[in-house]
């Protein structure tokens, strides 16, 4: 069959791929189990997660998480954000910084891997010039004294540009403090 291998390793059962890259076939004891790729990227440790709760954010400041691509891999993201308050989310490309921020480990979602991220995660950055928005939502909330919380994410994949700088902002804008945490899910091929 075209687009179609059969793998055996000692380490792993047997199993099969549709080498187009969209699914895996894995065959254990006869049955079989299909996994989507971005779960067969967390088998083959190359998915990872990192994320940071920025506490008390001022009305009409900013939680940004600052990503640096690397040159070879490009990372496959999915972006999360909570709040207890009102927000604007937006994505950026090509933001500068006079301070590029805290450094943010990205931790690698299967434990017995010891692969690394070619990206660089940094948190509260100095932002000089935002760049380029890509991408603008609401995170509902309420405001003032009816301030609630509220989550957003996309289960859809954004794929990063190799050798390139993102910026996610989440911008409190509830009339009062406001906590808000940043999760990233992304696998690097």
């Amino acid at each position: 069959m075209p687009n179609y291998k059969i793998f055996n390793d000692n380490k792993k059962p047997m199993y099969s791929q549709i080498t187009d890259g969209t699914d895996n076939l894995i065959l254990t004891d006869g049955s079989a189990v299909n996994i989507d790729l971005p779960h067969n990227e967390i088998h083959d440790g190359n998915s990872y997660v990192a994320n940071h709760l920025f506490p008390n954010v001022g009305n009409n400041s900013y939680a940004d998480l600052h990503i640096i691509v690397g040159s070879t891999k490009a990372p496959h993201i999915q972006m999360f954000v909570v709040g207890d308050g009102k927000s604007y989310i937006s994505l950026h490309r090509g933001a500068t910084y006079s301070n590029v921020g805290t450094s943010l480990t990205a931790y690698n979602r299967n434990g017995e891997s010891s692969n690394t991220t070619q990206s660089q995660l940094y948190y509260s950055p100095t932002v000089s010039n935002s760049g380029t928005m890509l991408y603008q939502t609401l995170l509902p909330g309420g405001t003032g004294s009816r301030a609630v919380g509220a989550q957003t994410g996309d289960r859809s994949e954004t794929i990063f540009k190799y050798s390139m700088d993102y910026l996610l902002r989440v911008q409190n804008v509830s009339a009062g403090a406001s906590d808000i945490a940043i999760e990233i899910n992304f696998y690097e091929l």
